[in-house]
C-alpha cells in the first residue's frame, strides 16, 4: 500500500469549490470522466444509485488507471487533456474536460470516495480510497476480477440522494452527460439505475426523426412548421430553411459573410427582409475585435397542439460543447435567445419560446486555444468579447433572420388564402374532459392573431387552444379576426358513464390473453372494470381470458356496459397469429440431439417451449434458461452418481462451476468426463469450455439469470437479441450435458 499526499495547485482550490452548484452537476462531471476513459465506441457507462445505502456507482469499461495515473491524482488541477495534441479520446471524440478537477466534484456529494480499477497498462487491479477533508490518497494492489473502472461514492447525504433521484433531475443528468438530440456512433450509452431499476431518461426518437414524421399538419394536430439550420466558421454564417406551411421559403446552405455589409445586404434582399436593424447589428459586430469558435445547430419550430412524442423533449435551445451540455442552457425557461420577445413584438410569429426546440453544438472545441472560455462552474461561457459576439450572432442573425422569414410566410398566407370559418357552431362536452377550440373553428391562423371572448369566465385557455372548464353550463364564444366575427356555443355537461378500448391486438397462437387489457383503465368514467361484460360469438372467453386453444384468425370481441338507462357497446379485433416455425427450428437445431433423450421429458418440453416462444416472450424464455440449467445439471450429477457432490456445491452458480471443473480439470481423480464419458465428447468441447475467459462468460451469463430480477422487478424486460446472446454463451454447456446423458 502507498499513500499519496494531495497537492492542490495554487489558485485551484477555489475552482474546485465553484465547479459544482448542484448534485446533478457534480455527478455529471464524474460521468464525463468515465466517457473520456472509454476505449470502445458506443460502450456502456452504468450509473447505479442506491438510496438505501446512500451510495452511487459509476462504472466504465475503459483502460483503467495505471500506477502512474494514480500518482498524478495528487496533482489536482493538472490534466494533459487538450494539450500537446492530446485532443481526442480513444473513441475518437474530443475530451469532455481539461481542467483536472472533475474527480474532486465527487466530494460535493459524498464523504468517502473509492475507486476499483484494472489497469490495461500495468495488467493488474488497484483499489484507491480518499476521504473528504484529508489530503491523502491510499492505493492498494488487489487481486479482483475487474474490467475498466468502478467509482464508488459513499456516505451521500439524504438530501443529495433524494435530489438526484427526482425524475426531472435524472433527465437533466442524462442531458448534461451526453448530447440529447443527435445520434452518435462513438459516444457511450448511459444507463441509469435507481435501486436496481433501469430508468428511461432519453427520448425514443432523436429530434430529427421526430421532425420527419411530424412535418405535415393533420386534423386537430400540431406539426413542425419549419426546420432552420445554421453553421458558423471564421466569419461566414451558413443558413438553411425548410418551410412546411407554404413551401415557398425553402433554401439550403446560403452563405453570409457577416464581416461584409454587401454580403448581408445581398442575402436580405433575396429574402425580402427589411435591412435597417441589420445595419446597426453589423456596426456592433465590427466593434468586437475577436472571433467566435466554430458552431452549428438547428431550430425545430412547432405549431398548435403538442403530441406525446414532442412532449418528451424540453423546449428551448440547448448548448453542447463537444457533445456535453452547458448547465444554464438546460433550463427550458432560460430564454437566452429572446424568443418570448420575438413573439410578443410580432403577433404572427411562430418563434415562441415554448414552440422552439433545438440545439447549438461547438464541435472539436479545444478550450486552451478557444476564443470562448467555459466558466469554472461549467454552466456557461465566461463574459468575454467572444461570448458577446456569439450572443449577437445568435440573437440577431440566426433567430432574427429565421423569425423574419417566418413573418413573411405568415403574411403570404394571410394576403393570399387564409382560412377563418366555423367548423361547428355548437358542441357538447362532459365536464372534466379536455376540449380544443379547433373543434369549433376551422382556421390556419394561430390563436394569438384571433381575439377570443367568452361571456363566462370559468374556463382556462391553453396556448394551443386547449380549454379546461371548471363548471357545467353553457359557454358563448366569439372569435374575431380583422372585421370578421364568428360565434359558437359549448355546452358543458355532467359526467356520464363511459369507457374506451383499444381497437386491435395481435396474439400468438397457443397463448392465452387477458382481454381486459384492451380497456383503457385510466379513462373509465363512472364505471368499474368488473361492470364491463366481455363476450364473443366466435371464440371461447372465460373470466375475460382468451382461450390458448384459439386457432389462428381474426375475431370480433364485444365489450358492453348496461344499466337501467344506458347501454354502451364497443368492439375490438383480436388476431391470433401463427408462430413462425422456421425460427423455432433454428433454436431447436442449437440443442443437437436433445429429442433423443429418453426419460427426460421435462428437458425436452422446456427446449420446445423456448424455441416456440423466444421471439414473442424473450423475458420468459430467459428465465427458462435458468430452469433448464438447473434440470440438466441435476440430471448429469444423478446419472454419474455424484449426488453427494451436487448437494455439497452450494448455490447453483457453484454447481455450474463445479461441473465445468469436473469436466476439464486435468486430474485422474476429478476428471469425470475422462473416466466415464467417451473421450471424443470431451475433446469436442474442450476448446470451447476449457478457456478461463469463456468459463467466466458462462458463469457471468448464468448469474444474470437472477431469480429476483424476474420476480421483484416488474420493469425488467429482455429483448430477443439479449436472450439469443445468453443462449449462445450457454449452449456448449447444454450440449455437453445432453451428449453425456445420451452416452451409454
Amino acid at each position: 500500500m502507498s499513500d499519496n499526499f494531495v497537492n492542490i495547485q495554487t489558485g485551484k482550490f477555489e475552482e474546485v469549490l465553484a465547479l459544482a452548484f448542484s448534485p446533478t452537476v457534480a455527478l455529471s462531471e464524474l460521468i464525463k470522466n468515465a466517457s473520456d476513459a472509454c476505449s470502445k465506441k458506443n460502450d456502456t457507462i452504468i450509473i447505479k444509485i442506491d438510496t438505501k445505502n446512500r451510495s452511487i456507482l459509476i462504472k466504465d469499461n475503459g483502460i483503467g488507471l495505471s500506477k502512474s495515473d494514480i500518482t498524478k491524482l495528487r496533482d489536482v488541477g493538472y490534466s494533459d487533456k487538450m494539450r500537446d495534441g492530446n485532443n481526442l479520446s480513444a473513441i475518437g471524440e474530443p475530451y469532455a474536460g481539461s481542467k483536472g478537477l472533475g474527480l474532486l466534484t465527487a466530494f460535493y456529494l459524498c464523504e468517502d470516495l473509492e475507486i476499483r480499477t484494472f489497469s490495461e497498462v500495468d495488467k493488474c487491479a488497484y483499489k484507491i480510497t480518499w476521504r473528504k477533508g484529508t489530503n491523502i490518497i491510499k492505493d492498494l494492489k488487489i487481486d479482483e476480477d475487474i474490467t475498466g473502472t468502478e467509482l464508488y461514492l459513499h456516505n451521500i447525504s439524504i438530501e443529495n440522494i433524494s435530489y438526484i433521484t427526482l425524475e426531472e433531475e435524472l433527465k437533466i443528468l442524462y442531458m448534461t452527460s451526453i448530447n440529447y438530440y443527435i445520434e452518435n456512433h462513438s459516444l457511450p450509452i448511459i444507463q441509469i439505475y435507481v435501486d436496481e431499476v433501469l430508468k428511461s431518461v432519453s427520448p425514443i426518437k432523436k429530434i430529427d426523426q421526430l421532425y420527419e414524421s411530424n412535418k405535415k399538419g393533420l386534423k386537430n394536430k400540431g406539426y413542425f412548421v419549419a426546420k432552420a439550420s445554421f453553421k458558423y466558421s471564421k466569419g461566414i454564417l451558413t443558413l438553411s430553411y425548410e418551410d412546411n406551411i407554404e413551401n415557398v421559403y425553402c433554401f439550403s446552405d446560403e452563405k453570409i459573410q457577416i464581416t461584409d455589409i454587401n454580403s448581408i445586404i445581398s442575402f436580405l434582399k433575396s429574402k425580402q427582409i427589411t435591412l435597417n436593424r441589420y445595419r446597426d447589428m453589423f456596426i456592433k459586430l465590427e466593434g468586437l475585435n475577436c472571433d467566435v469558435d466554430d458552431f452549428e445547430g438547428v431550430y425545430y419550430i412547432w405549431r398548435d397542439k403538442k403530441n406525446d412524442e414532442i412532449v418528451d423533449y424540453p423546449y428551448g435551445i440547448r448548448i453542447y460543447v463537444n457533445n456535453y451540455g452547458l448547465y444554464s442552457y438546460l433550463n427550458q425557461d432560460y430564454d437566452w435567445l429572446g424568443h418570448s420577445e420575438i413573439s410578443q413584438n410580432k403577433k404572427a410569429s411562430n418563434f415562441k419560446l415554448k414552440n422552439t426546440y433545438g440545439y447549438v453544438c461547438f464541435t472539436n472545441y479545444n478550450e486552451p486555444n478557444a476564443w470562448m472560455k467555459i466558466a469554472k462552474e461549467r454552466n456557461d461561457f465566461e463574459g468575454t468579447l467572444a461570448k458577446r459576439k456569439f450572443s449577437l450572432i445568435m440573437r440577431e442573425f440566426v433567430s432574427g433572420i429565421f423569425s423574419d422569414i417566418d413573418i413573411k410566410i405568415k403574411n403570404y398566407v394571410k394576403n393570399n388564402h387564409y382560412t377563418f370559418r366555423l367548423r361547428h357552431n355548437k358542441r357538447n362536452i362532459v365536464l372534466g374532459n379536455l376540449f380544443n377550440l379547433k373543434e369549433l373553428l376551422n382556421t390556419d391562423l394561430i390563436f394569438d392573431e384571433i381575439e377570443i371572448k367568452c361571456e363566462n369566465t370559468e374556463y382556462v385557455l391553453g396556448e394551443d387552444g386547449d380549454i379546461t372548464f371548471n363548471d357545467c353550463g353553457q359557454y358563448h364564444f366569439s372569435f374575431q379576426y380583422e372585421e370578421r366575427i364568428l360565434e359558437a356555443i359549448v355546452n358543458v355537461l355532467d359526467p356520464a358513464p363511459n369507457f374506451t378500448i383499444k381497437k386491435k391486438v395481435t396474439v400468438d397462437e397457443n397463448n392465452s390473453y387477458d382481454l381486459r387489457l384492451l380497456i383503457n383503465r385510466s379513462k373509465l368514467e363512472n364505471i368499474e372494470l368488473a361492470q364491463i361484460e366481455i363476450s364473443s360469438d366466435e371464440v371461447d372467453i372465460k373470466n375475460g381470458m382468451l382461450s390458448p386453444h384459439t386457432p389462428p384468425g381474426t375475431y370480433t370481441i364485444y365489450y358492453k356496459y348496461t344499466d337501467e338507462e344506458l347501454e354502451i357497446c364497443h368492439t375490438a379485433e383480436v388476431t391470433v397469429k401463427q408462430i413462425n416455425s422456421n425460427e423455432a427450428k433454428k433454436i431447436k437445431k442449437l440443442f443437437g440431439d436433445y429429442y433423443k433423450l429418453v426419460g427426460y421429458d421435462k428437458t425436452k418440453e422446456i427446449i420446445d417451449g423456448i424455441a416456440a416462444c423466444h421471439i414473442n416472450y424473450p423475458t420468459i424464455c430467459m428465465f427458462s434458461l435458468r430452469v433448464l440449467t438447473e434440470i440438466l445439471l441435476k440430471d448429469f450429477f444423478a446419472k454419474y452418481c455424484l449426488d453427494s457432490d451436487y448437494n455439497n456445491d452450494g448455490n447453483l452458480p457453484g454447481k455450474l462451476e463445479a461441473f465445468l471443473n469436473r469436466a476439464f480439470i486435468n486430474s485422474e481423480k476429478n476428471n469425470v468426463m475422462k473416466k466415464l464419458v467417451d473421450q471424443s465428447i470431451q475433446n469436442k468441447y474442450f476448446n470451447k469450455l476449457n478457456d478461463g475467459n469463456i468459463k467466466k462468460r458462462i458463469l457471468k451469463s448464468y448469474n444474470n439469470l437472477e431469480l429476483n430480477l424476474f420476480v421483484h422487478n416488474p420493469e425488467f424486460k429482455c429483448t430477443t437479441g439479449e436472450f439469443k446472446q445468453s443462449l449462445n454463451i450457454m449452449i456448449p454447456v447444454y450440449n455437453l450435458i445432453i451428449e453425456a446423458l445420451l452416452f451409454e
